[in-house]
């Protein structure tokens, strides 16, 4: 399976949310500025595992046949580029959530069958799995069901990227600035999405950010997108 190199990245305008604890609810008569171009989101780009697909896998080839009748498995590509423009400040934290919805009737909710990366911290290098089955092999590695594995090195560190709610129809990666680790830069992620035969599914996406400011206080801005998930090539 081959994992694009670069992913269509759409400039984010996230809007003012409601102000942190602590910060006050005065109205000053203007309504605040946006959180533009700071946040890039690349993708979703969907593939569909076929079997035809997956062939050169033996067992995943069992696998998505076993599951052919009732289910299908996207794997999703996603990514996250973060810029710092000179006199701002930086960002201290970003979540990428996701919400997988299927049509009414459907015989069961779509879900993050699997997320990566799942769990980093500081002063670890990490490769990126995913699974489908037990013991099979998504994006060059073994791992068990429902679950992500790296090879570490380094001493223990701070963790910076957690996947959350996983096997749920609402998964996240939540990203934050500690020290060590730095939120600028291209972050890809990729999940494996369960979805039910037959039924179209909506993904749902949603991106919130934080500022700290200079009174050591949070202002947190939000984008929600919604669109469907389509396969990305033509099996």
């Amino acid at each position: 399976m081959r994992v694009p190199e670069r992913l269509s990245e759409r400039a984010l305008v996230l809007a003012a949310d409601s102000p942190a604890r602590g910060e006050g609810t005065a109205s000053t008569g203007a309504a605040e500025a946006p959180l533009e171009g700071r946040v890039l989101l690349g993708g979703p780009l969907a593939v569909v595992l076929t079997e035809e697909f997956v062939a050169d896998d033996s067992e995943l080839k069992a696998f998505v046949a076993q599951e052919a009748a009732t289910a299908v498995y996207h794997l999703v590509h996603l990514g996250l580029t973060v810029t710092a423009p000179a006199g701002r400040p930086p960002l201290h934290s970003i979540d990428l959530r996701l919400e997988l919805t299927a049509a009414d009737g459907a015989a069961f909710q779509p879900v993050a069958w699997s997320l990566s990366p799942r769990h980093l911290v500081t002063g670890r290098t990490a490769e990126r799995t995913l699974s489908l089955g037990p013991s099979l092999k998504l994006l060059g590695a073994e791992v068990s069901v429902g679950s992500a594995s790296w090879t570490t090195s380094g001493a223990d560190g701070r963790p910076w990227l957690r996947a959350v709610r996983e096997l749920r129809s609402d998964p996240a990666w939540e990203f934050r600035r500690v020290s060590g680790a730095e939120l600028e830069g291209e972050h890809r992620l990729a999940a494996v999405v369960r979805t039910p035969r037959g039924s179209a599914t909506t993904l749902g996406l949603g991106v919130t950010a934080a500022v700290r400011r200079r009174t050591g206080l949070l202002r947190k801005y939000v984008q929600e997108l919604v669109e469907p998930l389509q396969s990305a090539v033509d099996l």
